[in-house]
Parts: structure tokens; sequence; C-alpha cells
């Protein structure tokens, strides 16, 4: 978990601090979210625990938004990733902030859109729809537009799903084992969803988006409309686009899904100036598929200009001084770190795994459980998808339903051996009750002759634990007052420490003094002419001041005596 995190937020700081200076390098921080957390799993865990350790930590971030200090923790990495913005802003300077900033038209993406019109199944949904209510709340000027090449790109997509939708007759087993799989793409994942709780027609579950250009306009997004023709700069990056793929092996991307990304790109393009902020530049792309935001950094990169795609967390980022900082924007900026991002419109993996469920159906009786099983199955898709024949499609899943049915068998198998041991033992244990029985029997009259000699020992031992109390109760009150006398014994000995302290003192006074009078009175003519008398007399002070501490202060006599034998030798050591 760490070494992913880790990657990630290093990678989100990095491309946020590069949308505001273009001439940051980073090649080394291409990889996916997706890349990042396989990487990850595969170097820290064996094998057969890769699948679980990735379903634990893609679990950790999609459930941030309902965790509130999961989202404290994720926000506090990503700030600390991006430290331009490690500052919250307050309330005043967000407002101030925002009042200078100016016009910005955002173009939003087809799966962002469907993001909007609840036909993905993560937390993008929550994220796309709390964007839109933080710009209209916080009255940003920004002008939130689709374009009409995207317009075109969701109503195909919308045709294309509900006809593969009306394919086939779906019950609510088949729907549940589907929902599950999250393999599919949005609109089916969101159909078998709803199916699996009440059984409900295709058309009527895609009836409300069937004027979705309406539910669009009513949250503040508007239909961008462009004649300009603009052949030769579309045609340049088309093929600058379709280099860029087949060298990331995203060679498989549909041509009609390379046309719609590369006329709202240009437009975003044309739209821009060349200011040095982007979001003062005029026009911004706001995507969730990552393969076209790295590409707009790298041809952005290489021609000297300014990356106009933005991913939704790098957005966030990017807001975040311009919003007063709340619980709520901080779980928005949380979540959207809950998803790698997502797979282009009917990617291989979603189409084959739509191309088996239609299948699927034409199996009578096909359990719930088989079904999700070859719909979970990474291997079985990625197989698939890489197949263009459809007999070999077909193959591949009839040997996958011949494998589940075999296994199955072996389970059911298994079972029955599980049910026939246990059914002998059971025919054991009844044996084995009934000696049980006789021994309960006896033991039982047993314990009704022991029941008296434990209700008196039962009173016994009240008894002695009343005697028990009492004693310490006695105890109780003796320690008590051997505390007290050993407190005033305490203070006792310091009150008299003190005062053979102040006695020592008074005395070594008086010998000094007294000392210093006789030598006075008395001259010493010895001492007078003596050459160290200095020494001498400083020495028998000394000698005097120890005598009078050693004879009254016992607890230092030892040391003193020492002292005094010490200075002693010193004098006697002048004289000599």
């Amino acid at each position: 978990m760490t070494d992913y995190l880790m990657k990630a937020f290093r990678r989100h700081g990095i491309h946020a601090a590069a949308l505001l200076d273009s001439s940051v390098e980073t090649p080394q921080y291409e990889e996916s979210l997706s890349s990042l957390l396989n990487g990850t799993v595969r170097d820290a865990f064996p094998e057969e625990k890769q699948g679980e350790a990735r379903s634990a930590i893609s679990g950790f971030l999609a459930d941030v938004g309902g965790q509130p200090d999961r989202v404290e923790y994720i926000s506090h990495l990503a700030d600390g990733a991006f430290n331009f913005f490690s500052m919250q802003a307050s309330p005043e300077v967000a407002e101030q902030l925002a009042a200078q900033l100016n016009e910005l038209v955002v173009f939003l993406d087809t799966n962002f859109l469907f993001g909007i019109l609840d036909l993905h199944f993560n937390s993008q949904v929550d994220v796309s729809r709390e964007l839109i209510e933080v710009v209209e709340e916080h009255n940003l000027p920004f002008r939130l537009r689709y374009h009409q090449a995207t317009e075109r790109e969701l109503r195909a997509t919308l045709n294309f799903y509900g006809d593969l939708l009306r394919g086939s007759k779906w019950n609510q087993g088949f729907s549940r084992a589907a929902a599950r799989s999250r393999n599919l793409s949005g609109i089916e994942q969101r159909y078998h969803e709803r199916n699996a709780e009440t059984p409900i027609s295709v058309e009527d579950f895609l009836r409300p988006c069937e004027h979705f250009d309406v539910l669009l306009k009513e949250k503040g997004i508007d239909i961008y409309r462009t004649n300009a023709a603009r052949i030769v700069e579309r045609t340049d990056l088309h093929e600058n686009y379709n280099d860029f793929l087949e060298k990331r092996g995203k060679g498989g991307k549909a041509y009609e899904t390379i046309d719609h990304d590369v006329t709202v790109l240009d437009t975003v393009k044309m739209l821009r100036s060349n200011a040095s902020s982007s979001l003062d530049a005029g026009a911004l792309l706001l995507t969730c598929d990552y393969t076209l935001y790295w590409f707009d950094r790298s041809f952005a990169r290489r021609t000297g200009e300014r990356a106009c795609v933005l991913l939704p967390n790098l957005f966030w980022q990017i807001l975040r001084p311009y919003i007063p900082a709340d619980e709520h924007f901080d779980r928005a900026f949380a979540e959207t770190f809950a998803l790698p991002e997502f797979r282009s419109i009917g990617s291989g993996a979603s189409r084959a795994c739509s191309r088996m469920l239609s299948l699927l159906t034409t199996y009578q009786d096909l359990p719930e459980g088989t079904a999700l099983k070859m719909m979970s199955n990474d291997v079985l898709l990625d197989k698939l998808a890489a197949s263009e024949d459809e007999e070999e499609f077909v193959e591949f899943v009839k040997e996958s339903f011949v494998e589940e049915n075999a296994a199955l068998l072996k389970e059911k198998e298994a079972l029955a051996r599980r049910v026939a041991d246990q059914e002998e033992a059971m025919a054991r244990q009844g044996e084995q009750r009934e000696v049980l029985q006789g021994h309960l029997n006896e033991l039982s009259a047993k314990l009704e002759g022991t029941a008296a000699q434990v209700e008196g020992l039962t009173n016994a031992t009240s008894q002695h634990k009343a005697d028990l109390v009492r004693a310490e109760g006695k105890a109780e009150a003796v320690a008590s007052k051997l505390d007290v006398e050993a407190a005033a014994r305490s203070a006792a000995e310091v009150r008299a420490h003190r005062t053979s302290i102040l006695a020592a003192a008074l005395l070594a006074l008086v010998l000094v003094v007294g000392g210093a009078w006789l030598l006075n009175a008395y001259p010493w003519t010895w001492l007078q002419d003596h050459e160290r008398k200095v020494a001498l007399l400083i020495g028998g002070g000394v000698v005097l001041v120890l005598v009078a501490f050693g004879a009254l202060v016992s607890r230092w006599r030892k040391t003193l005596l020492l002292s005094g034998v010490g200075t002693v030798l010193l004098v006697l050591l002048g004289i000599l």
C-alpha cells in the first residue's frame, strides 16, 4: 500500500507542477495508476496473492468518500506531493483568488459526461457531479461545454450499447452475474445493476438519456458548435496521435474515437491563448482518458506549448487554493484518487465481455456462478479481446464453459463425498451419544451428592472472605499509622539535620573568630615571621571549620574527617 501511494502521489505532484511550468520534464512519470498498481503488486506479492492484494488496495481507495480519516489522509498526501498548494486557503483568501480568475471554457470529454449522466459505475459519478456543483456554488468563471463531436460520440455510444443490450433477453440471474463482473462498459454495467434489482426493459432504461442534451443544459453544460475546418492542423494532429498510440501499444483504438479526440483537442488548442497560466489560457479539456492526457503532455513538451488536457484529480488540485477548505471539498478531492483512469469507451476487454455475455445467454439454465466466473476471468477476456475470428471466439468461450462445467462436476463430487463422510460420522456420533448419555446419568447422581458439600464449602468460603476483609482493614490501618510515623520521623530527622548544620556553622564562626582574636592578643612570633603565614592561617581556619561541622553534623562526619586529615597534611607540608 505504502509503495503504491508513494508512486501515485509522486506522479500526481509532478504532473500538477508541470501544468504551471511546461518545461518540467516528466518522462519517468508516464505510467497510469493502473500500471503503477499492477507493477507494485507484482513486485511485492507472490502470484497467488496478487489478485487479493490488488482488490484490497483498490477497495481502500474506492471507499475513501465514506471515511473521514481516509479523506484527510489522502488530501494531506496529495498536498504534500504538490507543495506549491500545501497551504489550504482561508475563505477570505480563496474568495480574493477566485475573483481574479479569468473566464475559462472547460470542455468535458465523453467519459466525464457519462459520469454526470450516471452511466459509469464507480466513484467518478460522484466526482463529476461534485465538480459541477463546486463551479456553480462558488461562482467560478468557468463555462462548461461539450463539443459537437462529443455529442455525436455520446449518441453513437448510446445507440451501440442500446442495440447490443436489445440483442439478448436478460433474466435477473444473468444481470446479477454481469453486474458483479465489473468488466463491462459503464452503460451495460448500469443496466444490469438496475435489471438485477427490478426487471426493466432496455428502452425504459435508456429513455431518460434520449434527451441528454436537455439534462446537461439543466446542469449548466452547453454544446459547443464550430464550423472551423482546420483540415491541415487536424491531419497533423491525427498522425501524431496515431504514432503515439502505436508506440504505446494502443493501436486498437477505433478510428471514430481517435477522430473525436483529435477534433476536440484541436478545438481547445485553437481557443487557447499564450497566457503563462493554464487557468488564464482560455480553454481546457477535462477527461478521464489517461492515454489522451499523456499524448497532450508529450506533444506540448515537444512543441513548447502548454498542456491543455486535465485529469480530474489534477483539476481538483488546481482549484484547491480558489475554494474555501471544507470537509465536502476534501472528500471530493480524495475521491479522484480512487479511480485508476478509465479505459477508452468500447475497450477490448469490455467488448469481449459483452460478446461473451451475449453468447452465454444462448445456454439454457446456465448457473449464475458459472457466468460470473467466466466474465471475471481476466485471462479469458484478454484471449477473447485478441481474437479477430468469430469462430475462434466462440470456440474459446465453449472451451472455458466446458472447463467450468468440469470444475463444477469435480466440486459436486467432492461435496457428495463430504456429505457421505458427514453422514457416516453422524452415525458414529449417534452410537457415541448413547454411551455418553449413560456416563452423564452417572455424573448427575454424583453431582447431586456433592451439591451439599459444595454448599457447605461456599458458606465456609464466605465466612473466610469476611474474616479476610476485616484483616485487610486492620492491616491497612496499621500501614497507614506506620506511614504517618515514618513521615514524622523523616520530618524530625530533616529538622535535626538542619539544626546541626546551623549549630556547626555558629561553632565554626566562634572558633575562627576566637582563634583570630588569640593570635592578635598573644602574637606568635614564629607564625608572624613564617614565610607561608597566609597559607597556614587559611589551613588552620579550614581545620577549625571541619572540626566544628564534623563534631555536630553526623551525616558529614566521615567525609569531613578525610577532608580534615588532608588539610592537616597540607598545613604540615607548609610548615616544613
